[in-house]
């Protein structure tokens, strides 16, 4: 074999190294990319603690009457058919025109009502002035016991000076901090319940 069939043969084999190669890279820039695992999302959060808050808890069209009163005024009505008839002032103010949907309105209010915060302990007579609370809230319902909400003293040393005040809801014994607003609110009474008013 001479030399130039020799240099010829390496030639060759070379190009077939080289073929080889690039063929093989193809291959693996070709090659299918592993699945990935879909992430899974992360599980809902825990619900927030405001409904924990809720001093009442009824279905507005089952309840039949509720009556709110407060240190300077008792406001009690009760449903009839689509409307509601006022019990209680009688009589009532000259002029006064009882309104179905703010009482509808007022009683949605109610049903939202929440504290503030849950306080250490259960609320003593003294706070709640249970024979006087400061704001009685009486549900009445449909084949189920009235739900009661109390609102007592004002608690002292709130935080941030907010003005507070005791208060005990239908749901359980503990006891609540509730705004001293809640109370200002609902001593409008008469006012609540016409379209001048507004809950």
């Amino acid at each position: 074999m001479n030399k130039r069939m020799i240099v010829v043969l390496g030639v060759l084999a070379l190009l077939l190294v080289a073929f080889l190669a690039l063929r093989g890279g193809s291959e693996t820039a070709e090659a299918p990319m592993p699945a990935v695992a879909p992430v899974e999302a992360p599980a809902s959060a825990a619900p927030a603690p405001a409904d924990e808050l809720r001093l009442v808890r009824f279905v507005q069209s089952k309840v039949t009457r509720f009556k709110v009163r407060t240190d300077t005024t008792t406001v009690h009505v009760a449903r009839e058919g689509e409307q509601w008839v006022l019990i209680e002032p009688r009589p009532p103010p000259e002029g006064f025109v009882l309104d179905a949907a703010q009482t509808e309105a007022l009683l949605a209010w109610l049903g939202a009502l929440r504290a503030t915060r849950v306080l250490e302990g259960a609320p003593t007579e003294a706070q709640l002035d249970a024979r006087s609370p400061s704001v009685l809230i009486e549900i009445f319902r449909e084949a189920a016991p009235p739900q009661t909400v109390l609102l007592g003293a004002p608690i002292p040393g709130s935080p941030d000076g907010a003005k507070e005040l005791y208060a005990r809801g239908a749901l359980d014994a503990r006891a609540y901090a509730v705004p001293e607003a809640v109370k200002t609110r609902l001593a409008r009474g008469l006012e609540l319940f016409t379209t001048s008013g507004s809950p």
